[in-house]
């Protein structure tokens, strides 16, 4: 069987490949390190290697090669690092240098090969970003959830003490002590209605806040969610699964809204299948209602399910299990979907044995 000789082998390379002497001098280099790079063959020959480093490494980097082989000890010979290399223009960049030696015809000789990290640092950059904006977010409308939540609390107790010193003054009589009595309580009735006027306020100021829905693909909304997750968790004995369907549709949502609701629900099930031990799934799946004329979307766990009590009150706002937990995270998601026209609901139907939350979203009715 015909082998493919070395230079084809070494061109066809993608990544940086670089041959350097003991002294540091580029002996030759592949097409992948000139694309790399931005220079042309001649212009790296017999140049010195940190040509394409940054200057304190490329201070460095001659005494490193002296100190292997005066000592053998290989810092890097075998190794993976991270390093900074510089293109013709001056960019840097970050790339993985391996470092392998040679001996040809009696002479030292070590092969560099650089993969250019580049796009996967923008990426986890963005990731990043995109993480860091979601937490503000959430951060943003819990905060405004829980303000509402306490007006719409708050807003009870005061309504009732009103009423009662109101009939409490109907047992005052005539006497002056008894008419000094109902001007405190006059008083403390007006405060209490300006107390509850204060709160229904500030309750219509966070309620009016906008949803803006738009057409969005479900698919590619779904995969996002999952990737985002699976980069939050980084837990390696939970699985988030993404179950395919052949609708590809559009739905009718706000976009930010949606993710945010998906992103907390799966972090919500990542809690109650952490607390036992083992592998745990956490699945993600939607299928279009033909009957309904809606989608559906599942998010489903192999966890211990929603006790009775918590089942029967888990939208209701500062009704929690966790410790430290404000319980308003189911309730500020079950708002949102009903702000985007949908509805959801929980049980313990799971088709992997454990908790299921069930959104319906409106299908859109135009698709860009």
């Amino acid at each position: 069987m015909a082998v493919m000789d070395y230079a084809t082998l070494f061109e066809a390379i993608v990544d940086a490949v670089i041959v350097i002497d003991e002294h540091g001098e580029i002996l030759d280099v592949n097409q992948g390190c000139l694309v790399m790079f931005g220079y042309k063959k001649a212009d790296v020959i017999g140049q010195n290697v940190t040509m394409l480093m940054e200057a304190d490494q490329a201070a460095l980097h001659d005494g490193y090669i002296r100190s292997f082989l005066t000592t053998r000890n290989p810092k890097i010979i075998g190794q993976g690092r991270e390093v900074r290399a510089v293109q013709a223009q001056g960019r840097a960049f970050l790339a993985r240098l391996t470092v392998a030696e040679a001996q040809y015809a009696g002479v030292h000789q070590f092969v560099g090969i650089l993969q250019d990290l580049s796009k996967q640092h923008e990426a986890e950059a963005q990731a990043n970003e995109a993480m860091l904006k979601l937490q503000q977010l959430d951060r943003s409308t819990t905060v405004a959830e829980l303000g509402s939540a306490l007006a719409h609390e708050l807003n009870q107790p005061l309504t009732a003490l009103t009423l009662y010193l109101k009939s409490a003054q109907r047992y005052l009589g005539d006497s002056e002590h008894d008419e000094a009595l109902r001007g405190l309580f006059d008083k403390a009735a007006i405060e209490g209605r300006r107390a509850a006027d204060i709160i229904k306020r500030i309750r219509s100021m966070i309620e009016q806040r906008e949803i803006e829905t738009r057409p969005v693909r479900v698919s590619g909304l779904m995969q996002d969610v999952v990737r985002f997750m699976k980069s939050v968790l980084k837990d390696p004995d939970t699985r988030i699964v993404l179950q395919h369907s052949s609708d590809d549709v559009f739905v009718d949502v706000d976009p930010i809204q949606l993710s945010q609701v998906l992103t907390n629900l799966i972090k919500n099930a990542a809690e109650a299948v952490g607390t036992r031990e083992g592998k745990a799934t956490i699945q993600l799946s939607w299928q279009r209602d033909p009957a309904q004329g809606d989608i559906v979307v599942l998010v489903d766990d192999d966890g211990p399910g929603f006790t009775e009590d918590i089942l029967a009150e888990v939208f209701k706002s500062f009704r929690t299990t966790k410790a430290g937990g404000l319980g308003i995270g189911l309730s500020l998601s079950k708002r949102f979907i009903e702000q985007m026209n949908g509805s959801m609901t929980a049980s313990n139907d799971s088709a992997l044995g454990g908790a299921r939350v069930q959104l319906r979203l409106p299908l859109a009715e135009s698709i860009p």
